[in-house]
């Protein structure tokens, strides 16, 4: 569990309502069990069976094809966001979070651009602008909404001179940390500030493996990554220059230490580096979880807001397994961790 002292919750009252109707809310999140047996049926109308009686019931009853189903779910939880926004006296940090998906369509547009369509996924319509729209203004170069327009111009810099798209990816993950950590720090409520900080350090370890692996130069630009975590330099650059087997004890008594536990193989293979990323979205929604803890504050809506994106994720990664016939245990051992 990644620490936080549960006295420094907000406990502000004007989300009083709020909370109890985000805990009538969270009784209603898939369990475990519920992903696993999805999991284990054999195509999408075994999910979609499996998702009748549960809050998904009624936008899933028109569903005829797969992707009607994942759209059908999109559709349920834009209209989560779109309670919490209404929900939150301070609607702009539960934008800050939203966020994350606009600054990936821009990593789509981009590519694109550089690569044409083949090479790039379907915007995602779960940020703050409509992919359709923030696509015509990239287009015709109209400006973006800030702070895209700086991540655009940095981004397309950065390109012009490395030809890198990795660069290009951690560049804009940086940018997009780097805004959020500030909204939450002007916000001055300290779990906000202690989850930022958590992801910025994910993040970085991410990074640095994903250049270990498959950096061709043996050198790292530390300049892309975001500052601002609780981990210092030195921690990351032995992540990046000591043996793995050393790794252990160099993050023995971080708040990151079960991942590299001894018997991480994973972390040996260039195959497996999606693990991490599982394991870093289960240690942040395991921290999520402290705020069931506290009765008020915006809290416990970013944390449910943070835990219903995780179930559209094992949703998605679900169904796309099932058109890539990927054995079912194949599929458990990337599933997120459950809230409900």
């Amino acid at each position: 569990m990644l620490p936080f002292n549960i006295s420094e919750f907000s406990n502000d009252t004007r989300y009083a309502s709020a909370v109890a109707r985000v805990r009538a809310l969270e009784a209603k999140l898939l369990p475990a069990r519920k992903f696993v047996r999805m999991a284990d049926r054999q195509d999408w109308h075994g999910v979609l069976d499996e998702l009748r009686g549960t809050e998904y019931a009624d936008p899933l009853s028109r569903v005829e094809n797969a992707a009607q189903l994942e759209e059908a779910l999109l559709q349920a939880l834009k209209q989560r966001h779109r309670l919490l926004h209404d929900l939150a006296a301070e609607p702009a940090l539960i934008n800050a979070i939203l966020l994350w998906h606009d600054f990936n369509n821009l990593k789509i547009l981009l590519q694109k651009e550089w690569f044409g369509d083949a090479r790039a996924i379907a915007l995602s319509s779960l940020g703050l602008y409509e992919p359709e729209t923030l696509q015509r203004q990239y287009q015709s170069q109209q400006p973006l909404p800030s702070p895209l327009d700086q991540a655009l111009e940095l981004g397309k810099a950065d390109f012009a001179t490395y030809q890198s798209t990795f660069r290009v990816e951690m560049l804009l993950d940086k940018l997009y940390l780097t805004y959020v950590a500030s909204r939450f720090r002007e916000s001055n409520i300290a779990f906000l500030v202690a989850f930022i900080r958590h992801r910025i350090d994910l993040l970085n370890i991410r990074m640095v493996l994903r250049w270990r692996t498959w950096g061709n130069d043996g050198k790292i630009d530390w300049d892309l990554l975001p500052p601002g975590g609780f981990l210092d330099r030195d921690k990351l650059q032995a992540l990046w220059r000591d043996d793995l087997d050393k790794v252990a004890g160099v993050f023995a008594y971080t708040p990151y230490g079960e991942l590299f536990s001894p018997g991480s193989e994973w972390l040996k293979s260039a195959h497996k580096l999606w693990y991490i990323e599982k394991l870093e979205d289960d240690l942040l929604t395991r921290f999520c979880s402290l705020t069931r803890y506290t009765a008020f504050g915006i809290e416990p809506l970013i944390a449910y807001l943070w835990v219903s994106l995780q179930e559209l994720k094992n949703m998605q990664l679900i169904l796309t397994a099932k058109y890539m016939f990927l054995p079912p245990e194949a599929i458990k051992q990337r599933l997120r961790q459950s809230y409900g």
